[in-house]
C-alpha cells in the first residue's frame, strides 16, 4: 500500500493535467480466493470443526463498516467515471466502494445466500495467529 502512494504522489508532481489515486477498497474477490478466504476463516467456501461458515478478522475500526468493491464489476466503472472529468478530480485519492458493511452483515448475508450456519469471529489480539482460531474441517 505504502508503494502505491508513492507512485500517485510521484505522479502529482510531474506536471499531468490530472493525477488521481483511484483505490479499491477491500477486494470482494478476496472471499472467493480458497487460500485467502482460508486465512480469513474460510468463509464463504469452507465449514470449521463446528460447521460453520467463519469470517476471522480484527474489526475495522470506526464504524466496523469494511469498504467491499468488486475488482470484476465495479472498479473500471469508478475509474471511467473519474475519467469523464479528471480535472474535477486531479490531486484527489478516491476509494473506490461499492458497499460498505460490517463483519458481521456480511457473515449474515452469506448465511443468507448459502443457508449455511455462518458466523464471525473477532480478532481482538493482531498477535494471534490464524492456525490458533481456526480448524478446518476433515
Amino acid at each position: 500500500m505504502d508503494k502505491k502512494n508513492l507512485v500517485a504522489e510521484y505522479a502529482k508532481t510531474k506536471g499531468f493535467k490530472a493525477a488521481i489515486n483511484v483505490g479499491a477498497g477491500w477486494y470482494l474477490e478476496n472471499h472467493f480466493v480458497p487460500e485467502v478466504a482460508g486465512l480469513l476463516g474460510g468463509l464463504p467456501s469452507t465449514q470449521d470443526v463446528d460447521d460453520y461458515l467463519t469470517l476471522t478478522v480484527p474489526n475495522w475500526g470506526g464504524d466496523e463498516t469494511i469498504p467491499f468493491n468488486s475488482i470484476t464489476d465495479d472498479h473500471s466503472d469508478i475509474v471511467h467515471g473519474v475519467l469523464l472529468d479528471p480535472e474535477a478530480y486531479n490531486g484527489k485519492d478516491i476509494q473506490g466502494v461499492r458497499n460498505l458493511a460490517t463483519p458481521e452483515q456480511l457473515v449474515r448475508a452469506v448465511e443468507k445466500a448459502t443457508g449455511k450456519k455462518s458466523r464471525f469471529v473477532e480478532i481482538k489480539d493482531w498477535t494471534t495467529t490464524i492456525d490458533n482460531l481456526w480448524k478446518p474441517r476433515d
